[in-house]
């Protein structure tokens, strides 16, 4: 049996904790919480969308017995099903970003990850980019970190892997 981290919780209190993070990860797409939270909920979260991927009745079953909102399961199983179709795993990054200033916990944010396969056309704006903004014609592989959309521009800054 895997170890499980108890976060000083009881065990139906940290249970509904988890699925309620789980479910505002899925709706929101990101959240911050503490480290250890984050971790877990990364675990699970994992766990949701390669169910949602099986998109089987019993996969949908067990979904709905964890997650909580059926705009939710919905996102879950038609949304990122879809979004993560050709990805083996991995669909959430945990960025570590601050020390909370009441008690000092290590905070992160937990994200999904947007992949993109195919950018063509687009403006991109970089440390390495010339006066011009060269417009790229294609990555094959590149993850996009943020999106931000500023009135007729849509900028992207992304890591590039080819």
């Amino acid at each position: 049996m895997t170890k499980f981290r108890k976060l000083n919780r009881p065990t139906g209190h940290r249970m509904s904790m988890l699925r309620t993070m789980v479910s505002q990860l899925i709706k929101h797409e990101r959240i911050e919480t503490t480290v250890a939270k984050a971790k877990e909920i990364r675990r699970l979260a994992d766990n949701m969308v390669q169910l949602g991927k099986e998109g089987s009745l019993c996969a949908a079953r067990h979904a709905t017995a964890f997650v909580r909102g059926d705009d939710v399961i919905h996102k879950l199983f038609s949304e990122m099903a879809y979004r993560y179709k050709d990805r083996a795993g991995g669909y959430t990054r945990m960025l570590r970003t601050r020390i909370r200033v009441g008690d000092a916990a290590p905070m992160a944010y937990i994200e999904t990850v947007v992949f993109a396969v195919q950018i063509e056309g687009l403006i991109v704006e970089g440390p390495n980019m010339n006066q011009n903004n060269v417009i790229v014609q294609e990555f094959r592989v590149g993850f996009v970190d943020s999106v931000e959309l500023c009135s007729d521009l849509v900028l992207f800054a992304f890591r590039c892997h080819m």
